[in-house]
């Protein structure tokens, strides 16, 4: 049984600092995420976790999404499709037509497309560049 459950910065971000940094993803700061972040749990667990940004047109962005990789299988491809749906039911409620993220897992790819997701893009390298304030 999963549940979800908003994104709690003291009680989240080690964790997925620590599942980002697994992956060999860029783990990002604390002020680099979303306010709308979403954590989805099995048995009182986080499992995954993603974040949708929003812009000023109709488009948002889902992105930072990370599973623990010690988790079971099956009980992080379920959490996924929740945290998909969940996101997609947000973006929905916040009259955005479109939703872009960027991914390189084939597992996770496919999921999104039984979602209803496109695949625009291919061999993409995404790139950040810090602003030192």
């Amino acid at each position: 049984m999963v549940s979800v459950r908003k994104f709690d910065l003291s009680r989240d971000y080690d964790i997925l600092s620590e599942w980002w940094q697994a992956h060999g993803s860029f783990p990002p700061k604390p002020e680099h995420l979303s306010s709308t972040g979403i954590v989805v749990e099995a048995e009182d667990k986080p499992v995954c976790a993603g974040f949708l940004y929003q812009t000023d047109s109709k488009i948002c962005v889902f992105e930072f999404v990370v599973s623990d990789p010690k988790a079971d299988k099956q009980i992080r491809s379920d959490a996924l499709k929740h945290l998909i749906q969940t996101i997609k039911s947000i973006a929905k409620e916040g009259e955005y037509t479109l939703i872009y993220t960027s991914i390189k897992i084939d597992a996770y790819i496919n999921k999104l497309k039984d979602a209803g997701f496109i695949k625009a893009d291919v061999n993409q390298t995404h790139m950040f560049c810090e602003i030192e304030l």
